[in-house]
C-alpha cells in the first residue's frame, strides 16, 4: 500500500467490503482534465478493486457525474504536469 493514502472518501459496499473513493469535480464539461497525485495514481494500480474515482463535472450549473475504475490508462491518458526537484 501506498504510505499515504491522499484524502479519499472511505466507503463501503454493500457487503461490507472496503471502497476508497476520490472525488474529481470541475465546472466545466465531462472532458476537462483534472488534477491526479501520484499517490492516487499508485494506489489505484496497487488496489484497482477497492479504488475509483467519482468525477464531477458541471458542478456549479447541473452537478453530472460518472466513475472511473483502474486500470486508468484505459478511459483516460495520464500526463505528468509538475516534477519535484531535489538538491
Amino acid at each position: 500500500m501506498s504510505a499515504e493514502e491522499g484524502e479519499g472518501v472511505l466507503s463501503f459496499d454493500p457487503e461490507g467490503r472496503e471502497r476508497l473513493i476520490e472525488v474529481k469535480t470541475t465546472n466545466g464539461s465531462s472532458r476537462t482534465p483534472f488534477f491526479l497525485t501520484r499517490n492516487e495514481r499508485d494506489l489505484s494500480a496497487e488496489r484497482p478493486e477497492d479504488w475509483g474515482i467519482y468525477r464531477v463535472y458541471v458542478f456549479a450549473i447541473t452537478p453530472r457525474i460518472f466513475t472511473i475504475s483502474p486500470p486508468l490508462q484505459n478511459p483516460v491518458r495520464i500526463a505528468p504536469e509538475t516534477w519535484r526537484t531535489f538538491f
